[in-house]
């Protein structure tokens, strides 16, 4: 990724709040483990609404393959 490209997908990123950041420092590994996997499930949810929503006919069997070839990508 380009330094240009780097900085374009950050303009969205909002900093986190000091408060935010003593509450994460408080938290166990295992909290934090679990938000990141709350995290990613989300990310996949919305990935393959996407997908759904560019291919209508797909079945679930196809949406998947494309959702593993979006990873790969």
């Amino acid at each position: 990724m380009s330094a240009t490209s780097s900085r374009q997908s950050n303009a969205y990123v909002e900093p986190l709040d000091p408060r935010q950041i003593a509450i994460y420092r408080r938290m166990t590994g295992e909290q934090l483990l679990r938000i990141g996997f709350e995290m990613c499930d989300a990310v996949r949810e919305l990935t393959l609404a996407g997908i759904r929503y560019r291919h209508p006919g797909a079945s679930e069997a196809e949406t998947r393959r494309l959702l593993r070839q979006s990873y790969e990508a």
